[in-house]
């Protein structure tokens, strides 16, 4: 279970240490900024995001699930002012960011 968890943690990292190189908008100083921006990701969508799910359900049922991706970019936007080195300058890239964190924790998730 240990091993799993850190597997998603560096894969998370990993991805978020890419996502400069192809998003405008994002950027991540260090390679520690990166393992750091991973770890805080995975914190909040441990502890935060259920919460908020159940209670953005409401909006999020109205939206048919757009809802969603604002709380993921939102949530995204959340680590980058607790990670310093860790930036998202635009919301562009903030969404996108979110939405492809997003997409490689599901597809790590499914691996795993």
């Amino acid at each position: 279970m240990i091993l799993r968890a850190l597997i998603k943690w560096v894969l998370l990292s990993i991805i978020i240490l890419l996502l400069p190189y192809f998003i405008p908008g994002i950027a991540a100083a260090t390679t520690g900024a990166g393992l750091l921006a991973g770890f805080v990701i995975g914190l909040i969508n441990v502890l935060i995001k259920p919460f908020l799910k159940i209670v953005t359900l409401p909006l999020n049922i109205l939206t048919f699930g757009v809802f969603g991706f604002l709380l993921n970019a939102v949530l995204f936007w959340v680590a980058s002012l607790v990670v310093p080195g860790f930036e998202i300058t635009t919301y562009a890239g903030g969404i996108l960011g979110s939405l492809v964190v997003a997409v490689g924790l599901w597809i790590i998730n499914q691996i795993l």
